[in-house]
């Protein structure tokens, strides 16, 4: 550019010199120096239009350690198609940068049986215009699938037309490390089941027979002196009573731990057989309810936990609610499995209850937690002194 400025001038000079006798001396000092000023700005502007250029390049450099090699996947879509996309996410889906050229699906990419997954959190984008996340398995190249945690956003790219950013990270290990807890906590719970069989069936051969024949024998002892002493007798008597009470209790804890009728008559004939059982024997009224189950296969094990969840409930109704009636609510509605646990007693301080019962260690609503955790469901609990309460639970199938 300097040169052509040069060269512009020197045509001027020329054209000066063929009509110097038409230019004043003071005239051609003038052009001269107008020339000369105008020269150096031009040169000034080429200087920084450098500088400007290596601050680009250095702009373009670190876009590409920011964008192209992040540790997650980026990829902007426009009507579904994949029109831009970063060298992590081509890494992770095994493709190269020219394969996303022609402007492929994202669904593509997306296990055909996860692809609702991906469908419904688009849906969720439109409707409430925040951003969604989901997890999913997504498919390499080499038809090899692994498992993404998938960030989606709508937002606008630099011309204005409405794209999608997504993000994804390969979530696969701590996804196998997931599973591996969860067959180990399914293990830990069949062998607990198993354990309390075993007690239940010590329970109830041994230790209540046990009991049996003393009340038996106090209660000979009772009957066949005929001058016992008064206050002996009473003694005798307020013994018996005890014996029977524990008895009672023991036959009652042996039929809890052994799941009383799930195995002869299934899930909900055995809940509506223990909510009868447990309304004659308390002073709470339970009502068992449900809908939609009977569309559902539910395995042996998914049976024990709601089976528990629902007996749990119960004994928190019947030691601490101080209610009159209850409502157990099962309720089959894919992809979910709804519980709602319903009574008009007393009522709690929800926070304050699970501030107490981590100082405590007390089981009741945490071991409740735990096992809703250990099938990854969700519980909720609503609450207020007087009012009553209500735990809602909900299982993925």
């Amino acid at each position: 550019m300097g040169g052509e400025i040069l060269i512009i001038s020197d045509k001027h000079i020329t054209r000066m010199d063929e009509n110097q006798e038409l230019l004043s001396h003071e005239e051609t000092r003038r052009v001269l120096h107008e020339l000369r000023v105008y020269q150096t700005e031009l040169e000034v502007q080429n200087v920084e239009l450098r500088m400007a250029q290596v601050h680009l390049d250095t702009a373009r450099a670190r876009y590409f350690d920011l964008y192209d090699l992040a540790p997650v996947g980026y990829c902007t879509l426009s009507k579904g198609l994949v029109v831009e996309a970063n060298l992590t996410a081509a890494t992770l889906l095994g493709a190269t940068r020219s394969a996303f050229s022609r402007q492929p699906p994202f669904s593509r990419f997306i296990l055909e049986e996860d692809q609702c997954i991906y469908y419904r959190s688009i849906e969720q984008l439109s409707t409430a215009g925040e951003q969604q996340a989901c997890e999913l398995r997504m498919v390499r190249e080499d038809k090899t699938s692994f498992w993404v945690r998938l960030e989606i956003v709508a937002t606008q790219d630099a011309d204005g037309k409405r794209v999608r950013r997504v993000v994804f990270s390969d979530i696969t290990e701590r996804k196998n490390a997931d599973e591996k807890i969860h067959a180990l906590s399914q293990s830990l719970m069949q062998a607990q089941e198993k354990e309390r069989y075993l007690i239940s069936c010590e329970l109830h051969d041994s230790i209540a027979q046990n009991l049996s024949a003393l009340k038996i024998n106090n209660d000979l002892i009772y009957n066949d002196i005929p001058m016992i002493f008064p206050d002996l007798r009473e003694k005798l008597t307020a013994s018996s009573r005890l014996i029977l009470q524990t008895i009672v209790a023991v036959r009652s804890l042996a039929y809890d731990l052994r799941l009383p009728g799930l195995e002869e008559f299934g899930l909900l004939k055995a809940l509506e057989i223990y909510c009868e059982e447990a309304s004659e024997k308390g002073n709470v009224k339970f009502d068992f309810q449900s809908s939609g189950m009977f569309a559902i296969d539910l395995d042996r094990n998914m049976e024990i936990h709601i089976y528990r969840l629902i007996q749990e409930g119960m004994n928190n109704i019947l030691k601490h609610a101080e209610s009159d009636s209850a409502t157990i609510l099962l309720l089959g509605s894919s992809p979910n499995i709804i519980l709602h646990i319903r009574d008009n007693g007393r009522g709690f301080d929800v926070k304050a209850q699970e501030l107490l019962s981590a100082a405590t260690k007390r089981m009741g609503i945490r071991g409740m937690q735990e096992r809703v955790n250990m099938i990854h469901g969700s519980m909720a609990i609503k609450s207020q002194p007087m009012k009553g309460t209500q735990i809602s639970i909900k299982i993925p199938l």
